[in-house]
């Protein structure tokens, strides 16, 4: 199952669609990248701010998660 993250962002390209892998704990990275706040360790999440700047930009290749005790899911390009 594939759903849409939308970010709209202050000086960000206008209906632009990335094909990079991005997940609801890179939120919090990004944010704090944007806002020139360190990162803190213990955040598992990765910043999309490169892959807003550029469509070549891909934090990752692939992405393993799960929900409660029911599912487990891996997603790949």
């Amino acid at each position: 199952m594939k759903g849409a993250l939308r970010v709209r962002c202050a000086g960000g390209p206008n209906a632009t669609k990335r094909a990079a892998i991005g997940y609801r704990f890179d939120i919090f990275p990004t944010r704090c990248d944007r806002a020139a706040l360190p990162v803190p360790a213990s955040v598992e999440g990765k910043s999309l701010v490169p892959v807003l700047a550029s469509a070549a930009a891909d934090p990752r290749q692939s992405l393993y998660f799960a929900y409660r005790n029911y599912q487990r899911a891996v997603r790949d390009k």
